[in-house]
């Protein structure tokens, strides 16, 4: 920041803001000083009215949303102030309400160089230290007085020392991996559950445990319903499904290598690899001929511009039905190779049929998503489903077949 603008700060004007405060509008005759918003200023009191009676951050934002009160940047794009759409639906969120409530702006002092950045480096905006920080006593009208200001303090103060306590619990906690990072989410809200430690203490018995925890619940209680389900019980849950995967495949690992090792198979298998031979070297057949075409019509003159020009239409027709009919059969090649080990649903879950509990590796391979629900209930969704439905499809169509033939 330049000299200049750091001496008007000092002086208690408002520079470098877009606009003033919550609570606080620019004077009209001049707009480096501020009065109070008759639209928001009461908002403000009324926040710092329901701290002293006890409510708490996301309870008063809730209070707000629910009277329909526009949050401060949602209340500056209904006002024109910014034309930016991101505002437009803006809700009151716990931080906010936090913010207000330890602004000493309310008390009448201009306080500004909240954040700092380096212009020279491009990082990005920090909280300034205090010492930082301009602030300039009783520059404007307050809208709370020092009793409440000082009394929300005190709250803000004994609810930090009390959230650092509850941390000072865990410190025993050992660390563990999380090895179900990025697939457990919250089925209500859609968020990526919080892995999280706690420490359990009656004064008898201690125990240490890990959970899955939802963000959205935890910043708000009644936003979502799904608060949390503990580690050992989620990973008993998914053993069992996950045990049922691999014990299935192994089962129709055996069955497809019973219809692999047939004579109708092997039959099969040759039959088919001759098609696919004898359409390639046909389509070699019909390209060289193609390709033959001009040197005969430009060259030799034994074609006229007539015959070249409907030969050549012919040529390319037959040779778009060839390449069909290849690919055809090149399909239901790679169709039948989901009978056999190469199946990706089959190789994955034989890759783990020899553990006895979920690691991290199985975990990744076999499930791409898990949604805890608010009665604790889990929904999975495992990898190479479509794989799985058509290996199974076509072993019991070869299956029947096998049998007929009996």
């Amino acid at each position: 920041m330049s000299t200049a603008l750091r001496e008007k700060q000092k002086r208690g004007e408002l520079v470098g803001a877009a606009w003033a405060a919550y609570g606080y509008r620019r004077c009209a005759d001049d707009p480096h000083r501020i009065e109070p918003d008759e639209e928001t200023a009461p908002v403000v009191r009324e926040i710092f009215h329901m701290r002293v009676q006890g409510m708490g951050y996301n309870k008063i934002a809730r209070e707000l949303n629910r009277r329909g009160i526009p949050a401060p940047s949602r209340y500056h794009y209904l006002k024109g102030d910014t034309k930016c759409a991101r505002y437009a639906d803006v809700v009151w969120q716990p931080q906010v309400t936090s913010q207000i409530l330890c602004n000493e702006v309310y008390l009448g002092h201009m306080v500004q160089g909240r954040c700092r950045r380096s212009v020279f480096q491009e990082k990005r905006y920090r909280a300034a230290s205090e010492q930082d920080m301009v602030i300039v006593r009783n520059t404007h009208e307050p809208l709370v007085d020092e009793n409440t200001f000082r009394t929300v303090q005190e709250m803000a103060a004994r609810q930090k020392a009390a959230y650092l306590e509850g941390l000072k619990k865990n410190d025993g906690l050992q660390k563990k991996p999380n090895i179900l990072r990025k697939l457990v989410f919250c089925a209500e809200c859609g968020k990526t559950m919080a892995y999280k430690g706690k420490v359990w203490d009656n004064g008898k018995k201690k125990l240490c445990y890990y959970s899955y925890v939802c963000p959205s619940h935890e910043r708000d209680t009644e936003s979502c319903h799904v608060k949390s389900i503990r580690e050992d019980t989620l990973l008993e849950m998914l053993w069992e499904l996950l045990k049922k995967q691999t014990d299935l495949a192994e089962k129709l690992g055996v069955k497809a290598a019973e219809i692999r090792s047939s004579a109708e198979w092997a039959a099969e298998n040759a039959e088919a690899e001759r098609e696919c031979s004898n359409a390639r070297k046909n389509l070699e057949r019909l390209q060289m001929l193609y390709d033959s075409l001009y040197p005969m019509y430009a060259d030799e003159k034994a074609l006229t511009e007539q015959e070249y020009m409907q030969m050549k239409q012919d040529y390319r027709m037959r040779i778009a039905h060839e390449e069909k009919a290849l690919e055809t059969m090149e399909e239901k090649k790679r169709t039948r190779t989901v009978r056999t080990e190469e199946n990706p649903w089959l190789k994955s879950c034989t890759a783990f049929r020899k553990e006895t509990g979920v690691t991290e590796e199985m975990a990744h391979a076999l499930i791409s998503r898990i949604e805890v629900h608010a009665d604790k209930s889990i929904s999975v969704s495992f990898r190479w489903e479509d794989e799985f439905q058509k290996l199974a499809e076509v072993l019991e169509k070869e299956g029947d077949a096998h049998h007929d033939k009996c």
